[in-house]
């Protein structure tokens, strides 16, 4: 990906995305390209009322009630120091010089941050 202007992603013989790079990673079209091209948390929960509900707590977001994955980056989360979000570190590395640590969420399944 590092070297294209435009990639596609393949998913079952189908082109599951077509994109920049950035676009593929930022704006995947699927649970599967989104997987293909980094990693993911994947926290399940369920909708109710514009909320998806997690056993850490629950967000606004514009889906028909139901279950839910919710998907984020790595990089996306951010630990503060003054939240109730408890976890054991089974791991740490710094991959170029970032520190990067991979836990345990209390709803049960790993995260990484």
């Amino acid at each position: 990906m590092a070297l294209g202007d435009r990639v596609a992603v393949m998913q079952n013989g189908a082109v599951a995305q077509i994109g920049t790079p950035e676009e593929i990673y930022r704006r995947p079209a699927n649970r599967f390209v989104a997987g293909f091209v980094g990693t993911l948390n994947v926290l399940g929960g369920t909708v109710a009322s514009g909320r998806v509900h997690l056993p850490e707590g629950s967000l606004a977001v514009s889906l028909a009630d139901g279950t839910a994955d919710l998907c984020c980056r790595p990089e996306a989360l951010r630990l503060d120091p003054e939240g109730t979000l408890e976890g054991v570190v089974t791991a740490a590395f710094v991959p170029g010089g970032e520190d990067a640590a991979c836990g345990q969420r209390c709803g049960g399944g790993p995260a990484r941050a």
